[in-house]
């Protein structure tokens, strides 16, 4: 039987809102997309943000792109899946990024949603439930 190892994020304050992204496109250029259609700022994160796989005992480094919008109080955080050959969530092979926000309402979560999902080189966006916060509860992003 095929053990699997499961990897959390821990994010540092509460998140709203969780989409997952299948696309192939690369990390710079889904951030540039998101940007335009969300009228937002996503920049590579100068922080440096790690995890520790426990199967391999190897840290990876996470490439993060963040922005913070003071006037709305609202940070986004986009995370790619697959740092390395293993999807960092196991059990969201499939998702390809991750964009975490926080400070959204319902109407709010349903129009960036129809904005994602209409956005050049994106195949599928999913909104995942409060019970996906459970997979980003280890790392600090």
């Amino acid at each position: 039987m095929k053990k699997t190892t499961i990897h959390k994020l821990l994010v540092e304050s509460e998140v709203h809102c969780i989409f997952g992204i299948s696309t192939g496109l690369a990390d710079y250029r889904l951030a540039w997309e998101l940007n335009q259609k969300l009228e937002i700022k996503l920049l590579l994160s100068e922080e440096t943000n790690s995890y520790l796989d426990n199967k391999t005992s190897e840290t990876t480094l996470l490439r993060l792109y963040k922005y913070y919008d003071e006037e709305m109080n609202r940070s986004y955080t986009l995370l790619k899946n697959r740092q390395t050959s293993q999807p960092i969530i196991q059990e969201l092979y499939q998702m390809d990024y991750f964009l975490l926000t926080e400070n959204w309402d319902d109407s709010s979560r349903k129009e960036i949603l129809s904005k994602m999902r209409s956005t050049n080189g994106i195949g599928a966006v999913f909104y995942l439930e409060e019970e996906a916060s459970r997979f980003f509860e280890q790392f600090s992003l």
